[in-house]
């Protein structure tokens, strides 16, 4: 949230690539973001009870990102599992 206290309206995705000194918003809704080969990629998929078709995917620490639909039908994802792996993390 920006503004002075937390607020369940308006809701939006930042991130910091110095440390936490400057943060940029990367979304205007609530997603959950997952750090895969050590912040080299970013997955993020839109926080909703409804099903969903695609996903976000960046490879420049969320300046740009790219929808990735990994079904041509909506489907409900209960959560989303990142599991270490000895040279990359599988997701």
């Amino acid at each position: 949230n920006i503004g002075p206290e937390l607020s369940y309206t308006d809701i939006g995705v930042f991130i910091s690539s110095d440390g936490g000194n400057t943060w940029r918003q990367i979304f205007d809704e609530e997603y959950h973001v997952w750090f895969l080969d050590w912040g080299g990629a970013l997955v993020a998929m839109k926080h909703t009870p409804l099903p969903v078709r695609r996903l976000w995917v960046s490879f420049d620490e969320g300046h740009t990102w790219d929808k990735y639909a990994f079904t041509s039908v909506p489907l409900f994802v209960d959560g989303a599992l990142v599991e270490a792996g000895v040279e990359a993390q599988i997701m």
